[in-house]
Formats: structure tokens, sequence, C-alpha cells
């Protein structure tokens, strides 16, 4: 129910809840993405020392729950909090992840920016991000080394697992489930619309079977006679 999964929230009047529920099942599955990978890797940041790490991971923990409340009043910023957390864990892992391979795979997280945009916002702020992609995709077009954190020098044992994880669940799971929500919603509203064409069909072959077997004359007027 919270998450607006039910059909009667599906009714022609109701054109924007599609919209809400995607944004509430990408914004909960990323906030359990972040408890699990983020605390592992807070767990073994905190081991060696890697503070910054950890402060990080309860950033983004903070911001995905500021997202998830947000949409239950106004989903406009709940959508744009979302946009934002993209972009920050792809500048996140490129600037405080010293392995250059590993780091690269962060900046990865903003190719989904457009598609979340154009559900959210319109086609006008999917090709604004669509444009800004584009330097971010230069970057590694040149294959130079990546701005890095300076003095970061203790790199994470199972950075490569954390990362690809959350590559794998983001794009294999949270979007997906956004975009399955939003194809459901148009199943259903064709088959409304479907219903409602079969309806009216009915009632057009009714009408016409009277009209054309009627043995007397008719005579159609409105409440004033015309």
């Amino acid at each position: 129910q919270w998450l607006l999964l039910k059909e009667n929230a599906l009714s022609a009047a109701e054109n924007t809840v599609w919209k809400e529920s995607a944004l509430r099942i990408i914004l909960m599955s990323g906030l359990l993405l972040e408890c699990g990978i983020g605390l592992l890797s807070a767990i073994d940041a905190f081991k060696v020392g890697a503070y910054y790490i950890i402060i990080v991971v309860v950033g983004f923990f903070i911001a995905l729950l500021l997202g998830v409340l947000a949409s239950l009043r106004r989903p406009v910023i709940g959508s744009a909090i979302l946009i934002a957390t993209i972009y920050a864990a792809a500048f996140c892992i490129v600037y405080f992840i010293n392995n250059v391979e590993i780091a690269k795979y962060g900046i990865m997280f903003v190719y989904t920016a457009p598609l979340i945009g154009r559900i959210f916002f319109g086609s006008r702020v999917a090709l604004i991000l669509m444009t800004i992609n584009v330097f971010p995709f230069m970057l590694l077009l040149r294959n130079e080394p990546l701005p890095v954190y300076p003095g970061i020098n203790v790199p994470l044992a199972n950075a490569h697992a954390y990362i690809q994880s959350l590559l794998f669940l983001f794009f294999n799971i949270c979007v997906p489930l956004g975009v399955f929500r939003l194809l459901h919603a148009l199943d259903a509203s064709i088959r409304r619309h479907r219903a409602a064409t079969s309806e009216l069909q009915s009632s057009h072959a009714q009408y016409q079977e009277i009209f054309e077997n009627a043995g007397g004359a008719i005579v159609l007027c409105d409440a004033q006679g015309r």
C-alpha cells in the first residue's frame, strides 16, 4: 500500500500515482542497498582508519532517507534528491578511491540520470542531463588518471567487490523495479482503454440495431425539445 501498488491507485484521475510509486520503489531499494553495502564498507573503513568513508556512507544514508521522506509530501523534491544522490555517488567513487580502474566504474552511475530525469521531470531535464553526462564520458575517453582526494593512500581490501555490487544492484534491481512500475501503469491504462472502447462499441452496436430495425419513426430531442 505504501508503495502505491494497488490497482485502485491506477485510476485515470490519479495520473501521477505511478511516478510517486516508482520514486518510492527506487529510493527504498537504494536505501536498503546503502544499508547493506554501505555498512560493510564502513566496517572495513573503520578497521583501516579511513574515517572519511564512514562520513560519506552516513551522508548518503541521510540523503536517501530525506528523499524517502520527501516522496511522501513533495515527490518533486524527492526526485531531485535522487538525481543529486546519483551524481554525488559517482563523484565520491571517483574522488575518494585511489585505484583508477575501480574509480572509473563510478562514472557509470550518472548514465541512469537522464532516464530518471525523463520519468519524473520530463524530456527537457533528461536532455540537460544527457548533455551534462558528456563531460564524465570525455573524462573516461581521455584515459588519463582521474582526480583523487589528496592524502588518500589506504585502499579498502574489498573496494572492487563493493563498487561492482553497487553497480549490479543499482542497474539490475533499483532502476529496473522503477521502470517495471511504469510499464505496469501503462499496461493497466491500456487495459482500461480497451475496456472502455469495447463498451462503447457494444453501445454503438445496440443503438444501431434499434435504429435500423425500429418499426416506427424515432425522434431525438434535448430537454428543451430541440
